[in-house]
């Protein structure tokens, strides 16, 4: 179940530390919220390409 089901938003965690990652990946949340090294990449999360800056 999404938290965010609904509201066409989503939650995603920018620049999480070694061991949140890991935990994320013990537990299964990495399945549920996206995990991203940075901000940038949080707010921006399709691949760059073409286009990108």
């Amino acid at each position: 179940m999404s938290i965010t089901r609904g509201t066409g938003s989503r939650l995603r965690l920018a620049a999480p530390s070694a061991s949140v990652a890991r935990l994320f990946q013990i537990v299964g949340l990495d399945d549920v919220i996206a995990c991203h090294p940075t901000v940038r990449d949080a707010l921006h999360p399709w691949p760059r390409g073409r286009g990108a800056r």
